[in-house]
């Protein structure tokens, strides 16, 4: 019998092993520009930006490690040299979980809402975390997010449009889709995307 895997899970639980990689070990070549991806639940969007950029790594993190595991054999099975996944929250440590290389882009994909105030916290783009991107991203390169809620959508418009480091653009489409994506179109559920360059 399979084991439930949680809808949403608590980013800030504590993750006792959660230590940056041996970027030798895990990418075949670290010095290649390279694209974060938060959240990357089953791993579609993952898998396949992968192999369609060979000449890019891609790095995931994901705080359900039943999900972690699978995308760990998934990858493994299709010998993916450029495309790694991370189990835990590396926000709170993000400066120590960056290769030796440019990042190309950050992926936000159908983050977990947390509509509650007190809950806010556990959310991907807040204050902190857009302080720290802006010290790493170079001028130009993006954060790039979808979300088929409305109310996050609002706020995480109003955190990115009051932090002085970044401007609003008109969003790319996505070259591929998630998991979640797939299934939003399947039930007619609205996505909303943004974009913003670090300026």
């Amino acid at each position: 019998m399979k084991s439930r895997i949680r809808t949403h899970s608590n980013p800030l639980q504590r993750f006792p092993e959660l230590e940056p990689p041996c970027w030798d070990e895990v990418f075949e070549d670290p010095s290649k520009p390279f694209a974060f991806e938060f959240g990357s639940s089953k791993g579609d969007f993952l898998i396949e930006y992968a192999h369609m950029f060979p000449e890019r790594n891609i790095l995931g993190t994901e705080v359900r490690k039943p999900l972690v595991e699978n995308l760990l054999k998934r990858i493994e099975s299709e010998e993916l040299k450029n495309a790694h996944v991370l189990y835990g929250n590396i926000i709170p440590r993000f400066m120590e979980f960056i290769p030796p290389s440019t990042i190309e882009e950050i992926i936000i994909l159908f983050p977990d809402p947390w509509v509650k105030k007190k809950h806010y916290k556990r959310r991907v783009v807040t204050e902190g975390f857009l302080d720290v991107v802006a010290r790493i991203l170079e001028p130009g390169r993006s954060i790039k997010m979808a979300t088929d809620h409305e109310i996050l959508f609002g706020d995480t418009l109003e955190t990115l449009g009051l932090h002085s480091e970044f401007k609003r653009v008109d969003p790319e489409p996505l070259p591929l889709k998630s998991h979640w994506h797939k299934y939003c179109e399947r039930t007619g559920r609205p996505i909303q995307f943004l974009q913003f360059s670090r300026r």
